[in-house]
């Protein structure tokens, strides 16, 4: 190659080598630039007109573990200058074992991943993934452009997409995406939708995830996920954008896979307690059908939305419920009441008080054949017990229970476990 530079482009032997590397695309750090047959320093001038001969070399030098050591050190604490001076001198970018791309990629240290992408650095597996998940964007797009494989995976299992997504970092996420990534994009949405990722979760349903074409029947999981998390701006989103099968007041039928995926993110959404998106699935179809199902398939909490709040003591969950037309007589899937678990807390007190204040029956039994006075009883919760006989409560006809009642209602002593005495509340 013959190439003819104006010297007053250049300054030194440095400067060439990066015209070089910018112009011809010769590597920057295996270069040699001769004169009259003499290696030249990089910080040789090149002040008057002349002719130099260029060697590109093939192998790196021998380094001893200690400049190893330091030179991994250089790059952890992003170091440019330091570290471009090492590299000139022929150091194997790959050493030791490949880190020190993985360790400037997780740090976001950029002009020295471009450094060791110039110098010849190989581009693990793991590469990616980290920079991914530490929400360098910068570095993501540089890797990327080296052709860093776009669905590689960290430690063999999490995928860039995931990293990225899992984190809340939407600027990766959109680079990743505009690269075609796709592993673990199903995963990703599901991560976003539970941690509250709002962007992330906009971008991934754009691209495609979640669509019934990629999921088939699980279109309800991330539902399912932001309800559980209380994340009420990302329920709304996947409401709008339609991601439920046959969603709509219409399909709410009990038949309906759609009433599934309803029911069970209201039954997780009450039982934790999330008011503001048991609001939102009421106000986007509030059905008598939906409102009273137990947990179903996909959901942890047997209960109806009602039992689980009532059971966790989420009171104004328990209002809201009960204004919306939730049925405080039905069972569970053990055949239990709200509140008829003895209460271990004022909060769960006051939510079967408000269940019980709304017609729920006492005198039903579950399918053990006990009633929420006998679970009262039985655990010796006088607070519970006095609220259950106020609210109608029938005596129980056995013996025994007569006399359990009796000594729970006339002792003096708090409840068992410490837990305080309810009558305050009666």
């Amino acid at each position: 190659m013959l190439a003819a530079i104006p010297v007053e482009s250049l300054s030194d032997v440095r400067s060439l080598k990066h015209h070089l590397h910018q112009t011809y695309a010769v590597p920057l750090f295996r270069q040699v630039v001769l004169q009259d047959c003499e290696i030249q320093d990089d910080s040789a001038s090149l002040l008057s007109p002349g002719d130099v001969q260029l060697v590109v070399r093939n192998t790196f030098s021998t380094t001893p573990h200690a400049e190893v050591q330091d030179f991994l050190r250089l790059v952890r604490d992003g170091r440019v200058s330091e570290v471009e001076d090492v590299l000139m001198r022929f150091h194997d970018p790959n050493l030791p074992r490949g880190l020190p791309l993985d360790c400037a990629s997780e740090s976001g240290h950029l002009e020295i991943v471009r450094l060791l992408l110039q110098a010849g650095a190989r581009i693990s597996p793991e590469c990616l993934a980290v920079a991914s998940g530490a929400g360098h964007t910068e570095v993501v797009g540089a890797l990327l452009e080296a052709r860093a494989d776009p669905e590689s995976r960290r430690e063999g299992r999490f995928s860039a997409l995931l990293c990225a997504s899992n984190n809340g970092h939407a600027g990766v996420v959109r680079t990743l995406l505009e690269a075609s990534a796709a592993e673990e994009g199903s995963a990703s949405l599901d991560w976003a939708a539970k941690l509250g990722h709002l962007e992330v979760v906009h971008l991934l349903v754009q691209a495609g995830f979640g669509s019934h074409e990629v999921d088939g029947p699980l279109d309800g999981t991330r539902l399912l996920s932001a309800a559980r998390g209380g994340q009420v701006e990302v329920a709304s989103l996947l409401l709008d954008v339609g991601l439920i099968r046959g969603w709509g007041q219409h399909a709410l039928s009990p038949a309906s896979p759609a009433l599934q995926w309803y029911a069970d993110a209201l039954s997780e959404a009450s039982g934790h307690g999330h008011i503001k998106v048991v609001r939102l699935l009421l106000e986007a179809a509030a059905t008598a059908a939906a409102l009273d199902v137990t947990g179903l398939l996909w959901t942890r909490l047997p209960g109806t939305p009602l039992i689980e709040t009532s059971e966790t003591g989420h009171v104004e969950v328990v209002r809201v419920l009960l204004q919306a037309g939730a049925s405080p007589n039905l069972t569970d899937k053990d055949g239990l009441l709200p509140g008829a678990q003895p209460p271990r807390s004022v909060a769960q007190h006051l939510a079967g008080r408000t269940a019980l204040m709304a017609g729920a029956a006492t005198d039903l039994l579950d399918n053990r054949g006990s009633s929420a006075l006998m679970y009262a009883v039985d655990g010796r919760r006088k607070g519970a017990a006095r609220l259950l006989l106020e609210a109608g409560g029938a005596m129980p006809t056995e013996q025994r229970y007569q006399e359990a009642l009796s000594s729970v209602l006339e002792a003096e002593t708090p409840s068992p476990s410490g837990e305080e005495d309810f009558d305050l509340f009666a």
